[in-house]
């Protein structure tokens, strides 16, 4: 049942034009130049975080600290490539939403007030690790999905850099999570089911927003 709703969620956002959306959305909320990344000569660009080539590239620079974001699980073998420590950037409210996904599934639940991103200690488990800073993002009146996601990244790239300045300056401790809380989304959920149901919460709360414009205007 997974694999068919997987599937069938593949093709609506196929019939829809997905990926175009996020695109617009993403570029109209963050900018064209987003994706910039101005010290060009530092990248070095691998396939996979767990790779081969990516770890020789940590095993010949050795670094204090590794700062990860949307990537895959992170290995041991990359986790121990650190001489101090790896920290990651999750665009979810953890321990409540953890995995894959995290900006969607509070939408899915109708728990808005749960977007958001959290800084925590990149550990083997998945966005488990202690947590140095949680912030939350906001729904804004006609936010799409994209939308909504982009949001959780600004805020947690604000956070994220108040986390590395406090690593720094060698200030920085983390809050243990309790696990029993929230749980964990895997890619096996992402089926048409919980797609349709947000994309129709989505539009209501749209409805709601343009009917309540349209009754300030009528006064």
């Amino acid at each position: 049942m997974h694999f068919l709703g997987k599937a069938t969620r593949a093709v609506f956002l196929k019939m829809i034009r997905d990926d175009e959306a996020r695109t617009r959305s993403l570029e109209s909320l963050l900018g064209q130049k987003a994706q910039t990344f101005y010290a060009s000569d530092r990248i070095v660009y691998v396939e996979g975080i767990n790779g081969t080539a990516s770890l020789e590239v940590l095993r010949q620079r050795r670094p204090d600290a590794i700062l990860s974001y949307g990537t895959s699980v992170v290995k041991n073998a990359v986790l121990d490539s650190a001489t101090d420590i790896c920290i990651n950037l999750h665009t979810g409210i953890s321990p409540q939403y953890r995995g894959t996904a995290c900006s969607f599934w509070p939408v899915v639940n109708d728990e808005l007030d749960m977007l958001g991103a959290t800084i925590h200690e990149c550990t083997s488990g998945v966005d488990s690790g202690p947590i140095f800073e949680t912030v939350h993002s906001r729904y804004e009146p006609g936010d799409d999905l994209h939308r909504i996601f982009g949001r959780a990244v600004m805020v947690g790239a604000e956070a994220y850099v108040r986390v590395v300045q406090r690593y720094v300056a060698g200030t920085l401790s983390g809050v243990s999570q309790d696990l029993s809380l929230g749980r964990e989304y895997r890619g096996a959920d992402l089926t048409i089911g919980p797609e349709l149901v947000a994309r129709r919460r989505l539009a209501r709360l749209r409805s709601i927003a343009e009917i309540s414009i349209i009754g300030q205007n009528d006064r």
